[in-house]
Formats: structure tokens, sequence, C-alpha cells
């Protein structure tokens, strides 16, 4: 049985390049070692219950120009793979098989996903997936691999990071019935869509080459993130993308920039109920968000960035996007990926930002130490920023293109540094 590809899936298929890779990656890690043929088992089963990690996409006379064929037969133990990790099997150890990993392409003749255990990880192991982008976005993957593995505790009390506001953002097909709004608001939003410049040519910017890197940061209190937010009437979404700003615009200074011009990131937003996120694919829009990178004082930052960031939330920009992907998508692939490179490069980076568990979840009757995700460098962009929650604590994570960005644990570093400074000031007032 075969199912054309949604044209907002194939974008993913169209923008793929040896060197631009479209995989969403992941990493969890435990105390102990792991039982591989138990996680095989537990993953070969549910795993395969969605269509999608049993089928292929192949070029076809469709108005996306491909097609999902299902696969003769899937050997599941074709899709996973074991390593010794090398010593001294540190952190720093894992982030450079990891980086290894997104590096290189997935099989095209096998449903495009697989699974890599790496034994020896600070004294047990690490589990490394890899899913293509066609097959869903970071909300419906999440959900597929947290459908498939045990929770340990349930306490109703702990919180995850979310993507917006605390507040329930209306859904879109409710947004969508507001025809008035949307007709006043429309017109001036496409407008700034299409005349927004490109960002200014910094070292964020440059030639991709083939090799990316991985890095993560140690994890930070989510109920911290949440009072310092709350102490300035911001959303934890807000202080987080505060941090971001604060981070970007010191490692450009420290670069040598001379910073005359804010910069944008893209960040993408789900627009399906997560009651649908298991049909999978890819239901996303996205929007465009100044830094306020000029701003010395972080707590000004922060006012600056809460205020664009209300002001998005009642913007068609997320709606329009969406649309555009779809239309995108049925257009020939060089087509396609001259538009969606001109659009990013009006960004300096991606920033994507997904509720993890609230509570541990683990494999084989044991809980798991870290969640990591990362998003690949849609249309060629050269750095990728992922923010996840997991049982009360948030981990930030880079994707970079190597061959721009040589040390993005600068980044990282930076992010820490940023979060300490207004820790210090809220625990001060």
């Amino acid at each position: 049985m075969s199912k054309a590809v949604a044209t907002n899936d194939a974008i993913y298929l169209h923008m793929e390049q040896p060197d631009n890779l479209m995989y969403i990656s992941g990493v969890i890690t435990f105390a102990r070692p792991l039982d591989v043929d138990a996680v095989q088992r537990t993953f070969g089963e549910k795993l395969l219950k969605f269509g999608r990690f049993r089928q292929i996409p192949q070029t076809a006379k469709t108005l996306s120009g491909y097609r999902w064929i299902e696969a003769d037969q899937v050997d599941t133990a074709a899709h996973f793979h074991t390593h010794a990790l090398p010593t001294p099997g540190d952190k720093a150890t894992l982030e450079a098989a990891i980086s290894a990993l997104v590096s290189t392409p997935l099989p095209r003749d096998k449903p495009l996903w697989d699974m890599h255990i790496f034994h020896g990880y600070d004294g047990g192991s690490a589990l490394v997936a890899r899913i293509h982008h066609s097959i869903g976005d970071g909300i419906a993957l999440v959900y597929v691999m947290l459908s498939s593995m045990e929770v340990f505790d349930e306490d109703e009390n702990k919180e995850s990071a979310p993507t917006t506001s605390r507040k329930k953002r209306p859904s879109l097909a409710r947004q969508i019935g507001r025809p008035i709004g949307l007709a006043i608001r429309t017109p001036a939003a496409l407008e700034r869509i299409l005349t927004a410049k490109p960002d200014p040519q910094t070292v964020l910017k440059g030639e991709l080459g083939i090799a990316k890197h991985v890095t993560w940061s140690q994890p930070i209190p989510l109920h911290e993130i949440k009072a310092i937010g709350k102490s300035a009437d911001a959303t934890i979404n807000d202080l987080l993308l505060t941090l971001l700003a604060g981070t970007l615009r010191d490692y450009l200074l420290e670069a040598g920039e001379v910073l005359t011009e804010e910069i944008h990131v893209a960040v993408p937003v789900n627009v399906r109920p997560m009651s649908k996120a298991y049909k999978l694919g890819n239901q996303l829009g996205s929007i465009s968000l100044a830094l306020p990178i000029l701003e010395p004082d972080r707590w000004e930052r922060l006012r600056l960035l809460k205020q664009r960031m209300d002001g998005l939330k009642t913007s068609p920009e997320l709606l329009i996007s969406y649309a555009a992907t779809r239309i995108i998508g049925m257009l020939p692939k060089e087509r396609a990926r001259t538009i969606l490179n001109n659009s990013r490069a009006k960004t300096s980076a991606l920033v994507s930002n997904v509720p993890g568990p609230r509570t541990p979840i683990g494999l084989a009757g044991q809980a798991a130490d870290t969640l990591m995700f990362w998003g690949p460098l849609t249309a060629r962009g050269t750095l990728g920023i992922s923010i996840i929650s997991y049982d009360g604590r948030v981990n930030i994570g880079t994707f970079c293109d190597k061959n721009v960005i040589p040390h993005p644990e600068k980044i990282i570093d930076g992010f820490t540094d940023q979060f300490n400074a207004f820790r210090d000031d809220w625990q001060r007032m």
C-alpha cells in the first residue's frame, strides 16, 4: 500500500543534500548498561506500529513529487547498532560520536531511521536515534519515542517548559476561524515577511561543510527559570530566548563583530493538537523573532523580548508560514530549495523548543538520566539551538556546522553564564 508524501513533509526531502542532512536526532543516557535485546524488542514492536517507520519515500508523479512505499520487509536488527564508546567515555567523547553519526547519511533503501547504543558512557549507556524529518516534526517524534518507553513516577506537580506562553494558545483552526481579525492583520504580516532583508553577515554564517557538531548543556532547574521569569512578568520561554540573545551577543562581541543590527531566529511552532501527534507528519508554522542583541542590560533585553513575543502571539505570521510550507512542497526540488534558502538567509539561527516528560522515563526497568534532541540545519542554516525539559530540568543543545562554528561549546557555556547572572540578580532581589 502506498500513499503520496504530504507537501509539508516533502520539503525535507527537497532540502536534503550531502552537507545538509534532514534528520532529527536525539540521545537518552542511562547510568547502567542497557540490555540491547530488550531495547530492540521494545522499539522493534512499538515503532513499527507507526506506518512511516515501515515505509520508504520514493520519487513519484504526485503533488509533492514523492510517495511512501511499504518496505518489503523491515528487519529491525538492521536498524539497531551497538558501539563501544572510546575512552575516557565522557560527555565530550559521546558528543564526538554523535556528531559523526549526524554527519553521515542514512541508507535510502530502508525506512529512514536507525538507533545506536553506545556502551561505556560514564559507566552506563547512551541510546542515540536518527529519524528523517519527513517522517515527522519534533513534537510528533518525541511523542513516538516516549510512547515506547516506561514511565517511572507520576508527579502531576512537575511541569515541562512550554513552547510559547503558559496561557493556552488557541488551536490553528480557531485562529483561522477569526476571519475579520486575520483579514486586517494578514496583509501587513505578509508584507513584513516578503520585504524582510537578510540578516547581517556575521561569524554565525558561512559556507557549509560535511561535518556537523552537537553539544548540550548541564541541566538547569526549571523551577528557577520559572521564578526568574515570573519576577519580570515573563514566561519561561521569554527568559530562555533572552538567555539566548545574551549568549549570541557575547559570542559575536568576543569574535570581534561590531554590533550595528539585530539578528533574527526562526522559531518553529506546533500547530496541531497534542492529541493528534501520533499521526506523525510535519504540522509546523514558524515565526521570525528579532533578538535584542544591541541592548547591553540583560533585564531590559528580557523586557524587549517579552514585548516582541507578545506581539507575535497575535500575528498571522505563524499561519502564513504554515500555508507556505504546504505550497513550497509542491514545487520542483531546485525551486523549493531556492525559496527556502532565501527565507533562511533572513535569520541567523533556528530555535526548537520541545516540552519533554515531566516525570522520569526509561527502558528495560532503568530510568533515563538525560534527554536531548537536535533538529537539522534546515535550508542550509549553520546554527540550531534545541531546548527540552525533562523531569523538572531544562537542557540546551547546539547543532552546528563545524566549518562555520568550530567551537559551539562557547555558546553552551555562554548560555549557562547568562542564566547564572540572572539567577544572581534574582537572589539579591
